[in-house]
């Protein structure tokens, strides 16, 4: 069956090289025509690959300093629709041939060489994957498998200046490849080909090295051994263009940022029809290492990729820095996001011993990926952060309103002793003012929210959901309450009346416990108690937080209580009552403080069920 496929540049060397060996002797004594000696065996490359070969005029024979045949005008065209066929066209071809073997009638080929090429390669039309063929890594391993056929020992082959051109006429994606500075060594002997050099692809520069041994292998269950090292550095030219596919949207943001690799692969390379795997594969990049297995399967125009793969380190901030909008405007970020998921789909699981996140390190982190047209479905089945344990799973889909996102998470015995230290270190110019050092304790949490929006303080302000905190054993800096309590209740009654300004006792509140429950909706994340005990104090504090602007209000009650007390009959007895409010914006807090109640309660009037403890704390229920 004829190929769809034909990856014209394998075929150029294929057709021509075949042309020298059969001409050999003919080469030596100086009859020789390329037209009249090859015809018999173009006739046969261009039945069995689909092709047609031609070329200007007889070729030049030279055998100083080396036995070299320069050909001119060369076209390689693939059969098929005027215009829709693959094609290579060569200004200048050299084939230079190894002198011991000529003496003894053998023909060997040292070089050939294209010299500024135009290579057009043109996906097929059709896209029911019935064929065999049908991806450029099948057809190219065909060609080689049909070299070893016709027993051409290929030699080395050169591409100087060469300009590709890929072009798929379903999509009409076009991607072309230009100043490409490319050279393979084939060996049939060793069963091996190997490939190196440069080329430039929307103002990035590739360098590329691969190796793969026994071709004709990838297509069997055997496998061929592969190996492949990519780096990427910014072109001298600037020229972004000449790209239309979606993959080419998807992968440049990544390449073209900021330098990328080496990154080096190696495997077992497996090649079936429209489908591509790697398996057994070790990856390295960027002082990173990686070890799994993954396919790429085409159909009717999209790929899917699919595998599982274990790192051992991860950098994501040096990876999320290149899809980063510079003004962060999710427009940029989602057109990326969404040329990713045009691309194609994935269904990928994910492992990382580490993954580093600036100051931070997430740790035997499992998570499994799927995505589909333009929705991204994930189950983060578990990692470490901070000591504490997070699981969870969400989607996020991208349509013309922008993103939306769901996420249902929970965090266990985090540590956030741990977690705000790198915070502070992290922010340190944006520390609320009169804190000096970052919260402490192990917190444990819940909560599930949505939000829709096109920019990340619109996902911010639409944010919707309910969740709970319970943070153990901790403390907060800024005020002693404990302390200022205390001195209340030893007798600054001037404070006490509201005659002499309440300065609290600076220092941290050491506390045994903290449970607050949130609920976001409206543009408004509240809560209607925040609990805080500590061995003879409680805090009850009901507020809400303005999520466009940060301003927020709140109020709530300091109580002290008798340390012979019981636990029980705190409430109901406290020593010193403190009643207090707080405005302002996060960073800016403004704290202030009611008239105190040193001293037995006296007899107050019952709770109020028809207002809520954030209007009046002195009347109304402090329940949610």
């Amino acid at each position: 069956m004829k190929q769809k496929t034909t990856l014209v540049l394998a075929v150029t060397a294929v057709a021509v090289t075949g042309i020298v060996a059969s001409q050999a002797l003919a080469v030596m004594s100086g009859n020789f025509s390329m037209r009249r000696a090859g015809n018999e065996l173009v006739e046969s490359v261009s039945e069995r690959l689909g092709v047609s070969v031609t070329f200007q005029d007889d070729p030049e024979v030279t055998s100083f300093p080396i036995p070299r045949i320069i050909a001119r005008d060369v076209t390689v065209t693939e059969n098929g629709e005027p215009g829709s066929a693959s094609s290579v066209t060569v200004p200048e071809l050299e084939v230079s041939l190894k002198v011991l073997p000529l003496l003894i009638g053998q023909v060997e080929v040292e070089r050939l060489t294209m010299i500024e090429p135009e290579i057009r390669i043109v996906s097929s039309k059709q896209g029911d994957g019935k064929a065999p063929s049908g991806t450029a890594a099948h057809d190219l391993l065909q060609v080689m498998a049909l070299a070893e056929e016709l027993s051409a020992e290929l030699g080395a082959f050169e591409l100087r200046d060469a300009s590709l051109s890929f072009e798929n006429p379903r999509t009409g994606d076009v991607e072309k490849v230009r100043n490409a500075d490319l050279s393979a060594a084939w060996s049939k002997t060793a069963q091996s080909i190997s490939l190196g050099g440069t080329a430039e692809w929307r103002g990035v520069e590739l360098d590329l090295n691969a190796a793969l041994t026994e071709p004709s292998a990838a297509l069997s269950d055997k496998g061929s051994p592969i190996s492949l090292s990519l780096s990427t550095q910014q072109a001298e030219t600037s020229d972004t263009g000449d790209g239309t596919s979606a993959w080419s949207s998807c992968l440049l943001p990544l390449a073209s940022r900021q330098p990328i690799g080496p990154i080096d692969i190696e495997g077992m390379l497996r090649v079936d029809g429209r489908r591509v795997s790697l398996s057994d594969a070790d990856f390295s990049f960027n002082g990173g290492e990686a070890a799994g297995e993954i396919s790429v399967t085409q159909s009717k125009g999209r790929s899917r990729i699919e595998g599982s793969v274990a790192f051992e380190t991860l950098d994501l901030v040096t990876l999320g820095r290149a899809y980063q909008s510079e003004d962060h405007d999710l427009g940029a970020i989602m057109s990326v996001k969404s040329a990713c998921m045009e691309a194609g789909d994935t269904a990928l699981s994910l492992e990382a011993d580490e993954l580093r996140l600036g100051q931070f390190s997430v740790t035997d982190a499992a998570l499994d990926l799927e995505t589909r047209e333009n929705r991204v479905d994930f189950d983060l089945r578990r990692a470490t952060l901070a000591n504490g344990s997070i699981a969870g799973e969400g989607n996020i889909e991208a349509d013309d309103r922008g993103l939306a996102v769901d996420l249902d998470a929970r965090i266990t015995d985090l540590s956030v002793t741990e977690l705000g230290q790198a915070f502070w270190s992290i922010h340190r110019s944006r520390h609320p003012i009169g804190i000096d050092s970052p919260p402490r304790g192990t917190a444990s949490a819940e909560f599930r929210v949505s939000a829709r929006g096109e920019t990340p303080a619109a996902l911010w302000q639409g944010l919707e959901g309910h969740g709970r905190i319970q943070v153990r054993d901790g403390s907060i800096d800024g005020a002693n309450i404990v302390a200022t309590l205390d001195r209340l209740r030893d007798g600054n009654e001037i404070i006490a009346k509201g005659e002499a300004p309440f300065v609290p006792v600076p220092g941290r509140t050491h506390f045994t416990e903290l449970n607050a429950a949130l609920v976001a909706e409206g543009g408004t994340a509240r809560t209607e108690q925040v609990h805080m005990a500590g061995e003879n104090f409680e805090i009850e504090l009901a507020g809400k937080l303005g999520l466009d602007g940060g301003l927020m209000v709140a109020v709530g009650t300091a109580s002290l209580f008798s340390g012979d007390d019981e636990k029980e009959s705190r409430r109901d007895d406290p020593i010193v009552e403190l009643p207090f409010g707080v405005g302002g914006s996060v960073k800016h807090p403004g704290i202030a403080p009611g008239i105190p109640r040193i001293g037995p309660r006296a007899e107050a009037a019952p709770a109020s069920e028809n207002c809520t403890f954030l209007e009046r704390p002195d009347r109304c229920s402090r329940r949610l």
